[in-house]
């Protein structure tokens, strides 16, 4: 569940800033667009293949 809620984070993040700076479809579907692959990669990907430690919120 934290991997996937903090890659939905960091997804929302890159993908406003992405569709901000560069257009196209906006900041706020970017972040959705972000929001939902991050959260996915996530909860798809193993601890041991990805590990940036204890979640802040922990």
């Amino acid at each position: 569940m934290d991997r996937a809620v903090s890659g939905a984070g960091v997804g929302a993040a890159a993908g406003a800033g992405i569709g901000a700076i560069f257009g196209g479809i906006g900041a706020v579907p970017g972040a959705l667009i972000g929001a939902g692959v991050g959260g996915a990669t996530g909860a798809v990907t193993n601890e041991r293949d990805v590990n940036l430690g204890q979640p802040v919120w922990r």
